[in-house]
């Protein structure tokens, strides 16, 4: 198991998702310059874009440090992936708790 400030099965879930989706494909994103899609599909079945959406939205409602967490889990793997993943949620919470979704 990883050693890092995240509860268990959070913990187990990152590792898992970085396991399976994320440690052997990177490289190939990279010499490809490609977009994860399939990575970020599977991120999102494991709930892993919701990561500071309200969960009486359907998020995991985790607050910055465990989201920084776990982004810098994944990191550790790919940067980009991680990137990609902290960009969406921030914009996914941004979504979900604005009272006014007009940009």
């Amino acid at each position: 198991m990883m050693s890092n400030g995240l509860s268990g099965h959070l913990s187990e879930n990152v590792a898992s998702f970085c396991r399976d989706h994320v440690a052997q494909q990177a490289a190939e994103w990279e010499q490809k310059r490609q977009y994860p899609v399939e990575a970020m599909l599977a991120a999102g079945k494991a709930g892993l874009t919701g990561l500071m959406v309200p969960a009486e939205h359907g998020g995991l409602g985790l607050g910055l440090k465990d989201t920084c967490e776990v982004v810098s889990v994944i990191a550790a793997h790919d940067l980009g992936m991680a990137f990609a993943l902290k960009v969406h949620a921030n914009f996914t919470a941004s979504l979900a708790t604005s009272d006014n979704l007009v940009c």
